[in-house]
């Protein structure tokens, strides 16, 4: 077939599309009455079509139609099944995501965004508890390893402070700029035009000791150096020592609440990394196995079965939806 020939045929095709399309709707207004997903492999049993979860098959939703695996209009292999019924006559048709627009259904966009909306939040949520089960698991079964290495990890560190006098933290300093400092920003070809800001601000790292020294001018004008007793010390030993609880405080909240599995485990593994030991094996969040996979897919199938019949309701009034 030459370059023609193929130009031809497309035209012919594309002719024809719009002419079934038009046969279809002239019958009436069509509607969105049902949405699945199926793939992988299937088979027959017992003159039943089902999935082959040995070869991948899977089936989200309840199968609707009378047309499976291919799009009744185009013919293209579909994985989203989108059921559409003419409220005049009844008849239905399985179509796919891409020919939807064409029917033009009032507000499809917006039902089909709420379809894959849920099944994603029922996919995340059922992942989500899987996980966190596994991670509650595993810091109830390490739980006093993780104290224990904390506890020696929180004293070796307020040793370590006390042995060298002083511990650093980063602090917000405001100070007068210098006369010096102005001219040479006002130098500077990059501020032309701007204004020099009325502090000079940044962070610098600060010894905090338990006692520190600060000069001060007396009355005969002398400098003159004075030690005064730091409370910020003793505080930060403090809380570190109260700190040495943190296995046991997490464990207490995660079995209540629900956090997000993979910041958690995160959170856990930098934590763990700060002991340097071997003797805590960290978790890997798991697959989920083929029968959650199928509840997955069970539970999606209900929250879909909810939604559209909601819609449904609503479209048989020939009212838009906006989601």
């Amino acid at each position: 077939m030459n370059q023609i020939e193929a130009a031809n045929l497309k035209l012919q095709v594309n002719s024809t599309r719009r002419m079934d399309l038009a046969e279809i709707k002239a019958k009436g207004r069509w509607v969105i009455d049902n949405v699945f997903y199926m793939g992988g492999g299937w088979m027959y049993e017992n003159d039943v079509l089902k999935p082959n979860f040995d070869a991948g098959g899977y089936l989200i939703g309840t199968m609707t139609g009378h047309h499976f695996f291919s799009c009744e209009f185009c013919g293209t292999y579909i994985k989203e099944h989108i059921t559409i019924r003419c409220v005049e006559t009844g008849e239905t048709m399985n179509i796919g995501n891409q020919c939807i627009n064409e029917f033009m259904i009032k507000s499809s966009e917006s039902i089909m965004r709420g379809v894959e909306s849920l099944k994603r939040k029922v996919d995340s949520d059922y992942r989500r508890q899987i996980h966190n089960e596994q991670l509650r698991g595993w810091l109830l079964e390490n739980l006093d390893k993780l104290e224990k290495l904390h506890h020696e990890f929180i004293d070796n560190m307020v040793d370590e402070i006390k042995q060298r006098g002083y511990y650093e933290e980063q602090v917000w300093e405001e100070t007068d700029w210098t006369p010096q400092e102005v001219d040479a920003w006002y130098a500077n070809p990059e501020n032309r035009g701007r204004t020099i800001a009325p502090k000079r601000a940044r962070w610098v790292t600060v010894q905090q000791r338990p006692v520190n020294i600060k000069t001060r001018i007396n009355f005969r004008g002398e400098e003159e150096a004075i030690e005064y007793v730091n409370p910020k010390f003793d505080e930060h030993i403090r809380g570190l020592l109260a700190g040495k609880n943190y296995w046991r405080k997490t464990n207490e909240k995660y079995q209540k609440i629900d956090w997000n599995p993979k910041t958690m485990l995160k959170s856990f593994e930098a934590t763990v990394e700060q002991y340097n030991t071997q003797l805590i094996k960290m978790p890997k969040l798991r697959k989920l196995t083929d029968e959650e996979r199928l509840e997955i897919g069970r539970k999606q199938q209900e929250q879909i079965s909810l939604f559209l019949e909601k819609i449904k309701k609503i479209q048989e009034q020939g009212l838009e939806i906006r989601i």
